[in-house]
């Protein structure tokens, strides 16, 4: 008898930038069980064609507490163990609110705060 593997949900954001559809290739690519969600802030055909569930950030601003409430709403609902920020804007959404993802289901996949810090510096990186 075979040990099932359990499915990870996985959420990419950007899907409609070509980082965000090349995020979800890579992922495609892996053995492991997978579920991929996309998100956007706009529709993509070809990103909705790649993920198995898509949808659309509303239309805030990605630096207002809404964005916060509609990450967290949908990492709950869609039961999301990982989020990989596919754009800058989210990679850093996320890194400025890592405390309020800290009691979610969902691990963000983020480097250490001292070099995302120094990478909003291109001239010190």
């Amino acid at each position: 008898m075979s040990a099932e593997v359990a499915r990870t949900n996985v959420l990419v954001t950007g899907t409609g930038a070509l980082i965000g559809q090349g995020l979800i290739r890579s992922l495609r690519r892996t053995e492991l069980p997978l579920r991929i969600v996309g998100l956007d802030r706009r529709r993509h055909a070809l990103a909705e064609h790649l993920a198995d569930a898509s949808y659309t950030k509303p239309p805030v601003e990605e630096s207002s507490s809404e964005y916060l409430v509609f990450l967290q709403a949908l990492i709950e609902r869609e039961e999301i163990d990982l989020v990989v920020p596919g754009i800058e804007i989210d990679l850093f959404y996320l890194h400025e609110h890592r405390q309020e993802f800290a009691g979610s289901r969902a691990k963000i996949v983020l480097n250490r705060p001292e070099l995302l810090e120094l990478g909003r510096d291109k001239w010190a990186t």
